[in-house]
This record gives C-alpha cells, structure tokens and sequence, in this order.
C-alpha cells in the first residue's frame, strides 16, 4: 500500500513539474486526454445502430439523422485529434529540450567538488537513465492513461447500467488475473533490470573506449585490441543471458492472462446472448454492450497497468526528481575588485568527501601582491589540491583564504573566477577553434591572442594552419589541426596569459614540453607573471630563478618556506632534492 501511495505522490509531483516547466505542454496534454476518451464512444454507437438497421430495428430516417450526428462528431474529434497531437508532439519536443537543458545547468553550475563525488554521479546518471529510458515521458503518459481511462469506465458503466451490472463478476475475475499477471512482469522487469545496471555500465564503458580516439594509442600499442573485443563479447553475452532468462520466466504466467480472456469471452456471450434470445435486447444492443464491456476491461487493464508500472519505476522517477532540484549555490556577495592580489591561507585544512584523512591539514601561508611562490613537494603531498583551493575549486574544511584581506567564501564566483588565470595540470582543450579555446566570449582580441601565442612560440605554427580559426581535432573538421603533447600544453598557456589576471596559477606548466621550449617558456614565465601574484607548481627545480619564495609540501602541510638560499641553507627535502636534480642535470652536460 504505501508503495501505491508513494507512487501516486509522485505522479502528483510529476503533474506539478510539467505545469511549472510548460503549461503549454500541461495544458495539451489534458485537452488531448479528453479528445481521446469521448473518441472511444462514437464508433461503439455507430456498429450498434448499423446492426439494429440491418435488422429492422430501428427506423431509417431516424438512422440517418443518429448517424450523422456521430459522424461529424468522428470527423471533428479526429480533426481536433490531430491538430491537438501535431501541437503536443512540438511542445513535447521543447519541454525535454527544456529538461535537458536544466540538467546541463546543473551539471556546469554544481560546486566542482561535489561533481567528483560518487553520490552526484550516480545521481546524474540516474537521472539521465529516467530520462534516456522515458521513465519520465512513462510517467507522463501513465498519467494520461489513467485520467483517460477513468473518463472511458464512467462512460461504459453508464451504457452497460442499461442491461445489467451482473456482467461486472466475470470482468473482475478477469481483471484481478490480468493485474496479477502484469505486476508479477513489472516486479521482474524491475528485478532484471537493477541486475543489469553493472553489466550494461561496462558495456557502456568498454564500447566508449573502443570509439575515444584518445585511447587509440595505448589500445594499438599494447595489444588489447582482442582483450577489449573479448571481454565485450562477455558482457554482451551475459546480457542475452539475462533478457532470455527473463523471457522464459513470462510463459507461466502468461497463462493466466488467456484463462481471463476465455472467462469474460464467455461470460459475455452467454448472458448478452441470452437476453438477444429473449428479446430482452435487440442485436444491436448485444453489440454496444459487449464493446463497452470490452472497453471497461481494457480501461481497467491499463489503470492496472499503470499502477504497477508507478509502483517499479518510482525509483526511476525518484532519482530524476532528486537530481533536479540539486541545490545550485548562487552567490549573492558583492563583487570586489582585484586588481593586485595578496593571498593568506589561514589555518586551511581539506579532507575530500568520504576521506580518513586529510589532503591538507592547518596550512598557514601568505604571498604579497606581485611576490611569485613555487611549490615542491612529492607526488600525493597536497599541492595540486592547495591549487583547487586557491581557485575557489573545492572550499576549505577548516580555516579561510583570504584575498586582500576578503574571505575569498565571500566574494562573488563569477568575478572571483575572471581574476585567476590557471593551466591545470590535467588541462583539457576543447574540439573548436584555437580562438575558441583561448577566449570562448568569441569577442577575442587579435592583437592580445598574437602575442599570447608568441610567447609560447605558436604563433607561426597558427598561421601556417588557418590561423585562429583552425579547428582542433578532427571530430568536426577533417581538416582540424592534430597538435602534439608539448603544443598542446603551450596553447593551454597561452589561454592562460591571454586572460591576463591579476592571479596565476601553473601546475606543472611545462611537464610535456622539451628542454629548449620548456627554456623559452620560463625566460617569458618572468614577463608573465609581471605585476601578478603568481603560483608554480614545478617539479623541475630550474624555476628557482623567478620565484621569490618556496614552499615545501609534505604529506599535506607545509614542512619549509623560504627562499632558494634559506632552504639550501636549511638542508632539508628542498636541499636534498635540488641537489638530486643538480646532480643529474649535470651528469647529462658530462655526456
């Protein structure tokens, strides 16, 4: 019971959301329900008049006259029924469009460190599955079923009131056999389905690698072409399995639906029969009331039917509904200006969702307007996630961030965001054009995105293309430009130097580049960060030299902080790992 209750809570929820998202949409929807139902009728009368005539039981003046009501009334709800479906089908169209819509908003506006969580990505791909697998249109649909149906059954009760309700014990046999019948393969196509989820997410994965180019090398380089085939195979055959299994579990109770056709078949000829025999009814009326019996059973059928599918599919809906209202923080701070940048980290500690421990842990630091740090430190240390921070990426567990003396938790995100510049170190570039992926406002300045590309020495390669409008990657244009690893990461500094922000942030900047272009890019890192408050994450300690503090990371927090001569001097991890890294920068000079 509370499984129906919660079902129709839910249907109640989904009417709400389609009136509040598109009344145009709500508004067709009733009015086509309605279309629909009283279609149901006239067809019904029109076969009962034709027979009483054929059997002289009725007056052909008065045949006429019925006959003609009826048709135009066919013609002007099927005229009216197409008009209103052409009408529905468009808006329809515009209403998923719309949903859609919101839940890329979602999905670009969500906080950055809630979408790296489990839960929210379950969520989404929930909500996409309802979507995908009209679990929504089903509940819509559903709905729509259920108020037609009910408008058939009051119609029908009345036309079989005339002969007689006794015919109503067969019906219900029948109905409580076929209810039975369709819950039993709701429950299993449920079952089956939530079994399926794990299979179909590797297929899903599996097919998606074997079509992303970007794994194309590996896949080729190491052979795993007939491993990936293989274990596809698997998994699709595992799926067959299921569906099949699925299938052979239906015959049994498949049963039950032809011994309720075959119980209500022949309780209707009987007793209807009866009384044509006994010229109780004319033939006519055996018509009518045998077609608006069979009409009560189908309408009764498919409010089952709907019940049941509500029941199953609740979860579906659930899942979309709790996605949709994902709460989108909207900042309602006023916007500072930040034209120089003093940054503090007071007290800062971040532990990520679900974590033991803490990536960083009471990290106290303070950089002045236009000072360059550089961070080094170990693999898993917690640099790059001090970066994430710094960026307004994830927020701080404990302690501020302060930004000429603002908590940066209270500054406005879009303005926020437009002072820092940041080239990550997993950076992703866009298949547009390099234009695009430099200033995607397409209002960019030549001159400025000239003298970005030249300071990264790309310009000349640009020009040699089709200049700024050179596509990259070939998903779009066969003609795009396939740049190399190194090249990329130079057009991802560029990006970064175009926006011109008073804050910079480079995490490992140059880890792609060769030795001489790597040389030319730090020679233009001092024009970079000029008048800028710049932070380097730099494996490779040659950096030193426009940096004007260093900050050890280790294990979470900062163990040294100084300048290159204060840390030598200190001969700690800063000490040791430049002389590791000097040694072999001169051993490779002796060869």
């Amino acid at each position: 019971m509370k499984k129906i209750i919660k079902s129709f809570e839910y249907s109640y929820k989904c009417i709400l959301f389609i009136w509040k998202k598109s009344k145009v949409y709500f508004l067709l929807t009733i009015f086509s329900i309605i279309v629909s139902s009283i279609q149901a009728f006239p067809g019904m009368y029109l076969v009962s008049y034709s027979i009483d005539l054929l059997t002289k039981k009725v007056d052909f003046n008065k045949y006429l006259k019925i006959i003609g009501f009826i048709v135009i009334l066919m013609l002007l709800t099927s005229i009216l029924s197409m008009l209103t479906n052409s009408m529905l089908e468009y808006s329809k169209k515009k209403f998923y469009t719309k949903i859609r819509q919101d839940i890329n908003y979602i999905c670009l506006h969500t906080d950055y460190e809630k979408i790296q969580c489990k839960s929210f990505i379950e969520e989404k791909d929930f909500a996409l599955s309802a979507l995908n697998n009209d679990s929504l249109e089903m509940y819509i649909q559903s709905v729509k079923t259920l108020i037609s149906n009910i408008i058939v059954i009051a119609g029908t009760l009345y036309i079989i009131s005339f002969a007689s309700l006794f015919i109503l014990i067969p019906l219900a046999i029948s109905i409580i056999l076929i209810s039975y019948n369709s819950y039993l393969n709701a429950i299993q196509n449920y079952v089956e389905t939530k079994e399926e989820i794990e299979y179909r997410k590797k297929s899903t994965y599996l097919q998606s690698i074997s079509r992303d180019f970007s794994y194309a090398k590996e896949i080729r380089a190491f052979s795993l072409k007939d491993k990936f085939k293989k274990r596809m195979d698997e998994v699709d055959e595992l799926l067959l399995r299921i569906k099949e299994n699925r299938r052979k579990k239906r015959r049994p109770s498949n049963l039950l639906v032809y011994s309720a056709e075959a119980i209500l078949q022949i309780a209707i000829y009987l007793y209807f029969g009866y009384k044509v025999l006994t010229s109780i009814i004319t033939l006519g009326q055996f018509s009518l009331y045998s077609s608006a019996v069979e009409k009560l059973k189908g309408s009764l059928e498919n409010i089952m039917f709907v019940v049941t599918e509500f029941m199953v599919n609740t979860e579906y809906v659930q899942g979309f509904f709790d996605f949709m209202k994902s709460d989108i923080r909207t900042s309602k701070h006023d916007k500072v200006d930040i034209s120089s940048a003093k940054i503090e980290f007071k007290g800062v500690s971040y532990k990520y969702p679900q974590a033991e421990t803490y990536a960083l842990k009471d990290v106290n630091l303070s950089i002045d307007a236009g000072e360059t740090l550089l961070i080094v430190g170990e693999n898993g240390a917690g640099k790059s996630t001090f970066i994430k921070l710094l960026c307004g990426l994830y927020k701080p567990t404990e302690g501020k961030i302060l930004v000429n003396g603002i908590d940066i938790s209270t500054i406005d995100s879009k303005d926020y965001v437009k002072n820092i510049s940041a080239v990550f170190q997993d950076y992703k570039l866009f298949a547009l054009s390099i234009a695009d992926n430099i200033d995607a406002l397409k209002d960019f300045d030549s001159s400025n995105m000239d003298k970005s590309l030249e300071q990264v020495n790309l310009l000349e390669k640009v020009r040699l293309s089709n200049g700024v409008d050179t596509q990259l990657y070939r998903i779009f244009d066969e003609n795009g430009c396939e740049f190399s690893g190194g090249e990329m990461q130079r057009l991802a500094i560029a990006r970064a130097i175009y926006k011109d922000a008073p804050i910079l942030i480079l995490d490992e900047p140059t880890s792609a580049l060769d030795p001489k272009v790597e040389y030319e890019i730090y020679n233009s890192f001092k024009q970079m960060s000029k008048n800028r408050t710049a932070v380097y994450i730099s494996h490779r300690l040659s950096s030193i030299k426009f940096s004007d503090k260093i900050a050890v990371f280790d294990k979470g927090a900062i163990v040294e902080y100084g300048t290159h001569d204060d840390l030598i001097a200190k001969k700690g991890i800063y000490e040791e790992l430049y002389s590791i890294q000097a040694s072999l920068y001169h051993k490779e000079e002796q060869q």
